[in-house]
């Protein structure tokens, strides 16, 4: 196990990086997002880059000594990045107007009001709350400072006179 330290360093690194993208994807197609919570990814950073400082006791080749140097610049960077957020609060504030069930309870869709500060107009942005973390954006509409929500049946719900149907993969965004 102490000669694989570099390898489990890497694999988290990796591992991080791939529900990065995964949700950078998901957010500019408007698809489910299956990334954990970020203090995770950042749990998970932070013990790449442990594992990756504690890996360069075992060099075995230059192949080794490289991918050790590379794991613990890019999970330290991530690390970092990871902990802004929570130590800077730089992105939009969120406020969450309403949670509405579905009638058949199947359906969980919170409505936010979304302030970025100054500068910007109010938006109105509507979650679907999946298994786990999993969150799928379903209406997002900037200057709008209120949300009317209503189901009409058990998979077709209306946000502000724009109806989606759930059960189709329905989602508004302008």
């Amino acid at each position: 196990m102490r000669k694989r330290f570099h390898l489990w360093a890497f694999y988290l690194t990796i591992a991080c990086l791939v529900f990065l993208f995964e949700d950078l994807y998901s957010g500019f197609y408007n698809d489910w997002s299956i990334r954990p919570p970020m203090y995770i990814l950042w749990f998970i950073s932070f013990t790449a880059f442990i594992l990756g400082i504690k890996g360069f006791a075992n060099h075995l080749n230059w192949l080794t000594r490289v991918r050790s140097w590379i794991t613990v610049i890019i999970s330290g960077c991530l690390s970092v990045l990871l902990i802004l957020p929570a130590l800077i609060p730089f992105s939009m504030a969120e406020q969450l107007i309403e949670s509405s069930h579905s009638p058949d309870n199947k359906y969980e869709v919170n409505v936010y009001l979304m302030n970025g500060g100054a500068a910007t107009s109010f938006s109105v942005k509507g979650e679907w709350e999946g298994p786990l973390w999993f969150k799928k954006t379903v209406y997002f509409n900037d200057r709008v400072g209120h949300a009317d929500v209503e189901w009409e049946d058990e998979h077709t719900i209306t946000i502000n006179n724009r109806t989606l149907n759930l059960q189709s993969g329905d989602t508004f965004n302008r």
